[in-house]
């Protein structure tokens, strides 16, 4: 199905009329009368009946009216639709409620870490604040005053709508209550909220998610149209798609968040939001007690989950479906999700903030440990309908033919066409069958149409001309010592560069055991420069990005310390 003349709104207004009255969102950590004013009607207390009585709840007609009473306060102090709003706030209702907003009033939302105000991050806030926001959203005063000191630095001439979570607001702030009051004041009649909200440019920038950073250690700014949201989330929720209870617990700043959020709302679905931040025991506790059917995690939440479970498999047996992503999905993190999820499918489902909804899982039917997996790399599926693929050889300048590898480029109206200012063209690229985008994936297909990612381009170390693939040793490592590793390149003056593993702990084994199976699998040409556990590092834990990716350019600097001082 494609874009026609479809609306986000109108794809909204989907979930909304079929779950008029079931829980659009859940958020554990939020008391339940906390907003309770912007879903009251005429006094009536927005608690009742079949929802949670410790935690907020509010319906999918409840988060419709706190919207456009949201909508219409900000509409009251001038802001007009069409306008960019730049939140920097934790996992909470509020920013659910503005992902209805931006809809309902056409908004541009720019989702950042909130931990961006905090003094050594200013200029990358006042970058955030060089996209002139006419409303900006954070936590407390001390976010406030970040802002106001980043608005002077930037010299914007733009006055702002400046908003708070909290009621105790700094000069020239107003609390996110307060607007909404102002909406219940102000009596703008919903059917022109959402008779408006129904008609929309498809080339408008309906969002702006920034990437983690990872490859390059700058963040780069996707901005999202109408046109890619809309196909992107026929896809997601067609027609017959049942509603899920789908857990929330990355980022709110990342893509997975928004993404997964107005699919789930679409189908008429619950979001249920266990924390401020991934919190494992949180995550297990509200799996159990609100029902959740789906979850996406990345490997580390994975390993978090299952090293922190206390509760009994069978009590998450209601988990129908879990996905997979985020990073390198391998035999053992499949194998680790259907142990700790013994009644939900697992599927490998990988995306990035530049697109999605790239690949089609065609095991539904296959069990984890029959899978076809390259060595011990789990398979990505086949390339989905409307998206076209190529596997290129840089060096040699051409494409790679089928079970020999390559990068993956990808050609998409599901993907941006270029980042934020334009920042690295050199990911994009045009010919005679449309633009393309150039992942940093580096891939492999099958004769038979499966596709694989062996690692990011970045993180395969070329040793004496050799590639190795981080990746595979990690898993063959993960699989011996019963534990979780992170492998990266160190420099040598003989090969070039190195393998060499962290773990998070040896499981009994020592270095030169664990070195001996590398070599025992895969040859002299992979054999691991070193081993250490966090605990020589004096790490608690890997270093971790917003989305719980392993950091491995922190990580390098790490172990390179280490071994300045144990050269000493």
């Amino acid at each position: 199905m494609e874009y026609g003349d479809t609306s986000i709104f109108e794809l909204l207004g989907k979930g909304l009329r079929k779950s008029p009255n079931e829980p659009a969102v859940i958020v554990v950590h939020q008391p339940p009368q906390h907003l309770a004013e912007l879903v009251e009607v005429a006094g009536v207390s927005a608690q009742s009946g079949h929802r949670p009585s410790q935690c907020l709840s509010w319906t999918f007609t409840e988060l419709h009216r706190a919207a456009c009473r949201l909508a219409s306060g900000m509409m009251a102090e001038g802001v007009k639709p069409g306008s960019t709003i730049v939140t920097l706030v934790p996992n909470c209702v509020e920013w659910f409620a503005v992902q209805w907003v931006s809809v309902l009033m056409k908004l541009t939302v720019v989702s950042v870490d909130p931990a961006a105000v905090q003094e050594p991050r200013n200029p990358e806030l006042e970058s955030y604040l060089t996209l002139n926001p006419d409303v900006i959203l954070v936590a407390d005063q001390d976010g406030a005053l970040a802002i106001d000191y980043a608005l002077q630095a930037v010299r914007t001439s733009k006055q702002p709508l400046r908003m708070q979570l909290d009621e105790d607001t700094a000069d020239g702030w107003r609390s996110f209550l307060d607007i909404g009051r102002e909406g219940i004041r102000a009596h703008i009649e919903e059917r022109e909220l959402v008779a408006e909200a129904g008609r929309d440019n498809p080339e408008r920038v309906c969002q702006i998610v920034f990437t983690s950073g990872t490859s390059s250690g700058n963040p780069k700014g996707c901005p999202k149209t109408v046109k890619l949201t809309v196909n992107t989330l026929l896809i997601r929720a067609p027609d017959d798609a049942k509603p899920e209870r789908y857990i929330v617990n990355t980022a709110n700043f990342r893509v997975i968040a928004p993404g997964l959020t107005l699919t789930q709302w679409v189908t008429g679905g619950a979001c249920i939001m266990p924390s401020e931040s991934f919190e494992p025991q949180t995550t297990l506790d509200a799996i159990e007690m609100h029902k959740a059917t789906i979850l996406l995690l990345v490997p580390s939440m994975l390993y978090a989950l299952r090293d922190h479970n206390s509760t009994p498999s069978r009590r998450l047996r209601g988990v129908q479906r879990v996905v997979l992503g985020g990073d390198m999905i391998t035999r053992d993190t499949m194998m680790t999700a259907q142990k700790l999820f013994p009644g939900a499918k697992i599927v490998n489902g990988p995306g990035m903030t530049e697109g999605v909804a790239s690949y089609k899982w065609p095991f539904h039917d296959v069990s984890v440990d029959e899978l076809p997996y390259h060595g011990d790399i789990c398979p990505i599926g086949e390339v989905a309908p409307g998206v076209k693929i190529r596997l290129w050889n840089d060096k040699k300048g051409r494409i790679v033919s089928r079970g020999e590898a390559g990068e993956i480029h990808m050609c998409s109206d599901r993907f941006i066409d270029h980042y934020l200012d334009n920042a690295h063209p050199e990911a994009f690229y045009s010919d005679v069958s449309g633009r393309w985008f150039k992942t940093g994936d580096l891939g492999l297909l099958t004769s038979n149409g499966l596709l694989y990612i062996l690692d990011r381009i970045k993180d395969v170390i070329i040793r004496a001309g050799v590639n190795v693939v981080p990746a595979a040793l990690e898993d063959c490592i993960n699989g011996f010592t019963g534990g979780q590793s992170s492998v990266i390149g160190i420099p040598s003056a003989i090969y070039g560069h190195e393998p060499f593993a962290v773990l998070d702990s040896f499981g009994g084994e020592t270095e030169e055991e664990v070195k001996r199976q590398v070599r025992d699998l895969f040859g002299e040409a992979y054999a691991l420069a070193g081993v250490v556990s966090l605990e020589q590092l004096d790490l608690d834990r890997f270093p971790v990005n917003s989305t719980h990716k392993i950091m491995k350019i922190e990580l390098l600097k790490i172990v390179e310390l280490y071994l300045s001082k144990k050269r000493e």
